[in-house]
C-alpha cells in the first residue's frame, strides 16, 4: 500500500512539474531567464558564497511562483471562455425561443 501511495504521489508531482516546465518554456525569453537563474544559483554554490546563492534561489523561487500564478490565471480564463462558448452554442436563437414558447402552448 505504501508503494502504491508513493507511486501515486510521484505521478501527481511529476505531472505538476511537467505542466509548470511547459509553461515556463513557452517563450525563449522565459527559458533563457530560467537558465540564467540556475547558472546564478550554481555560481553562488560553486564560489561558496551563501548570500549570493541564497539571493539567486530567492529570485528563482519568486520568478517561478509568479509564473505559476500567471499560468493559473490563464487556465482560469481559458476555462471561463470555453464554458461561455459552450453556453452560446447551446443557447437557442431568439426566434427559436419564441417558437418553442408558442409551440408549447
Amino acid at each position: 500500500m505504501f508503494g502504491h501511495l508513493t507511486a501515486s504521489l510521484f505521478r501527481v508531482i511529476n505531472d505538476h512539474i511537467d505542466r509548470n516546465l511547459r509553461h515556463l518554456r513557452r517563450t525563449e525569453d522565459d527559458w533563457k531567464e530560467l537558465r540564467d537563474q540556475h547558472r546564478a544559483i550554481w555560481e553562488g554554490i560553486r564560489s561558496r558564497d551563501p548570500a549570493l546563492a541564497s539571493a539567486a534561489v530567492r529570485r528563482h523561487i519568486d520568478f517561478v511562483s509568479e509564473s505559476m500564478v500567471a499560468r493559473a490565471r490563464h487556465e482560469e480564463r481559458e476555462t471561463r471562455a470555453r464554458v461561455a462558448r459552450s453556453l452560446v452554442r447551446s443557447a437557442p436563437l431568439k426566434g427559436e425561443a419564441a417558437e418553442v414558447e408558442s409551440g408549447s402552448q
